[in-house]
């Protein structure tokens, strides 16, 4: 799908499905350039140096998704504080108006990323403290997408790339019985 924001046209890809997530491979207002550079500032860091440049990133980069969508590709990425920069990013943000995305559309993907990571198997210890970590900051995460509800009510496939991404989180917490109330309330106040 093509799309024009400020004279510029963007291409949005068909969301992907994953494992009952829609997983989006590019920002809203991003360019194929962009994620080209984005794809490869991270195939040249470690991952402990990618998690420490990207607190200093604005969590609506390319840089920021990419992340994100590293965490099903290698395991060394979650376990170097990914979690832990996502939720700071989601929690400690602040949208651009200049921008479509919202700050914690890409962090929050990040974590449904890595949520689906970590749960979806066995659980290593390391990945038993990254889940602890990431169900402890539900509340915080789900304030912070509550106050941007309007964008999540938005019409055409921006808002239903948002509504999936989203839900696809939530479905994820759900898993969690002591989560599952408090996502499904969520849900229809959001409705």
């Amino acid at each position: 799908m093509n799309t024009t924001l400020a004279s510029q046209t963007m291409v949005l890809p068909e969301a992907v499905l994953h494992d009952d997530i829609y997983l989006c491979p590019c920002p809203y207002d991003s360019t194929r350039e962009a994620v080209a550079a984005a794809k490869s500032r991270l195939g040249a860091l470690e991952p402990e140096q990618a998690v420490k440049e990207a607190y200093y990133e604005d969590p609506t980069s390319d840089f920021i998704n990419q992340l994100g969508m590293s965490v099903i590709k290698d395991v060394k990425y979650r376990r170097s504080g990914l979690a832990t920069m996502f939720i700071h990013h989601i929690v400690n943000g602040r949208s651009n108006p200049e921008r479509m995305g919202r700050h914690w559309e890409w962090p929050a993907h990040g974590l449904t990323t890595t949520l689906m990571a970590v749960s979806d198997e066995q659980p290593q210890p390391e990945d038993a403290k990254i889940l602890a970590e990431i169900l402890s900051s539900y509340m915080s995460v789900i304030d912070v997408i509550f106050k941007d509800i309007s964008f999540l009510r938005q019409e055409g496939e921006i808002g239903d790339i948002r509504r999936r991404s989203v839900s696809g989180m939530l479905r994820r917490f759900m898993k969690h019985e002591k989560h599952k109330r408090q996502a499904l309330i969520f849900l229809f106040r959001t409705s």
